[in-house]
């Protein structure tokens, strides 16, 4: 199938309403990501946004704990949520 058949067929850009946000979080030893999605009136999910970053060598001695919610912090103040 062609790429202007799949971009026409499947929506790409959807309005946002008072729909359910999912926020997903992880971080690795040496960096974390986050992801925030939305559910639509289908119960679909699409992700409308990501962040990634590597901790700095100050950051990289944190435990798991304290990285996870190192992650979690830098998710919100990333994602503007």
């Amino acid at each position: 199938m062609m790429l202007s058949t799949l971009l026409r067929k499947h929506s790409i850009l959807l309005l946002f309403s008072h729909t359910q946000l999912i926020m997903e979080s992880d971080a690795l030893d040496y960096a974390l990501t986050a992801i925030i999605s939305i559910v639509n009136e289908e119960n679909k999910v699409y992700s409308v946004a990501f962040h990634s970053c590597t901790f700095t060598m100050a950051k990289l001695n944190y435990d798991t704990y304290n990285k996870k919610l190192f992650a979690i912090f830098e998710a919100f103040k990333a994602l503007k949520i």
